[in-house]
């Protein structure tokens, strides 16, 4: 039981960070990688 609320207590607030702020959740931890701010393509589905 303990287990699930620690679990609950920690993804409630990063599933509410990336509703809120999809860019930057996407990108967390890579901006590094880039010289300038990058773009966010919308992927195209196939059918």
């Amino acid at each position: 039981m303990a287990e699930a609320i620690f679990v609950f207590i920690l993804f409630v607030p990063i599933f509410i960070w990336t509703l809120l702020c999809p860019k930057e959740s996407v990108l967390f931890g890579r901006r590094w990688q880039y010289a300038e701010e990058p773009e966010i393509l919308k992927k195209q589905s196939s059918w």
